[in-house]
């Protein structure tokens, strides 16, 4: 095992690069996990960087700068879904707090990286700070680390059995782990063994679970997904005909998607606008729709509960 460390960490001294690489690399790596355009693989690392700068750095100008790298990475990230009419700005709105739940993990570990059980400290936080903000605020689950493994069929069948945290406490167990091992430059059994065991078990209980899905018999179910070129954004408020060609278009679809089998219909978010004063009528049609097609249809659409100033309620 010995040997075994020498070569992970052979030539390679943590202090010998400038510490303000490290943010950078950082903010490459969360960029480049999260949302959509994302590499999977990159989750194992992705806070990797960022912990070793905590490891080499003191002081508050250092603790700010790792904050500031901490936003830009989540500006990064939010800014990779964002599109017309949506503003830029609102990117801040989301990636801030992100950072701010994010942000106790990194420093309290950074305080207690010396101590016995420093390195189930930073997992056990930040899965703490993630069921905070999915529990307790409007920003979900936004953020969290268990998404990133969202194309990996066999991984994703362990949230069954630990549900969202499980997952991302994995995944921060890694990271941490990683960054310990390059750190110290030294391997232990709960730094390799115990993750590497953790994560073949979890992909094979995974892989055996989806493939006896897969032989049970059960016939699958077909969806399907309806987007709209409707640009809710803000004043003038659309036109009755405008929403009337929408609401056309958005039918004539689904009926289309109905038609080629699928059972289960969703349309994108913010699809149509819909006045206050028309929304019973509007969701009548929608229940008629469904019923007509015999399907289960996710209609999404916007309607404003104040015009001065402009405040849209987002509705499915």
């Amino acid at each position: 095992m010995k040997d075994l460390s020498s070569i992970l960490t052979q030539g390679f001294n943590v202090n010998n690069i400038n510490p303000l690489w490290y943010l950078a690399f950082g903010v490459s790596t969360m960029t480049i996990t999260h949302m959509t355009f994302s590499i999977e693989v990159m989750a194992w690392v992705s806070s990797v960087p960022f912990l070793l700068y905590l490891s080499i750095t003191q002081g508050w100008k250092s603790r700010l700068a790792f904050f500031l790298a901490l936003v830009l990475a989540w500006s990064l990230v939010v800014m990779k879904i964002i599109s017309d009419p949506i503003p830029l700005m609102l990117v801040f709105l989301y990636s801030i707090p992100i950072s701010l739940f994010h942000l106790p993990g990194y420093l309290i570990w950074s305080n207690f990286r010396n101590q016995k059980y420093a390195l189930f400290l930073f997992p056990v936080i930040m899965i703490i700070m993630e069921w905070i903000q999915y529990t307790f605020t409007p920003l979900a689950s936004w953020g969290v680390a268990a998404y990133t493994m969202h194309d990996n069929v066999s991984l994703i069948q362990t949230v069954s059995l630990f549900g969202l945290a499980g997952l991302s406490f994995l995944i921060y167990w890694v990271n941490v782990s990683l960054a310990s091992i390059i750190v110290k430059r030294k391997i232990s059994i709960s730094t390799f063994q115990l993750p590497l065991i953790m994560l073949f078990l979890l992909i094979a209980f995974g892989s055996i679970r989806y493939d006896m899905s897969k032989g049970n018999g059960i016939d699958g179910v077909t969806v399907a997904a309806v987007g709209t070129d409707s640009k809710a954004s803000g004043l003038p408020l659309p036109s009755k005909e405008s929403t009337e060609h929408t609401r056309t278009a958005l039918f004539r679809l689904t009926k289309t998607a109905a038609d080629g089998g699928a059972k289960i219909i969703s349309w994108n978010e913010a699809a149509i606008f819909i006045m206050p004063e028309d929304e019973n009528e509007w969701i009548n049609s929608i229940k008629e729709l469904a019923a007509a097609l015999n399907i289960t249809l996710v209609a999404s659409y916007v309607t404003p509960i104040s015009q001065s100033p402009l405040k849209y309620e987002n509705k499915y």
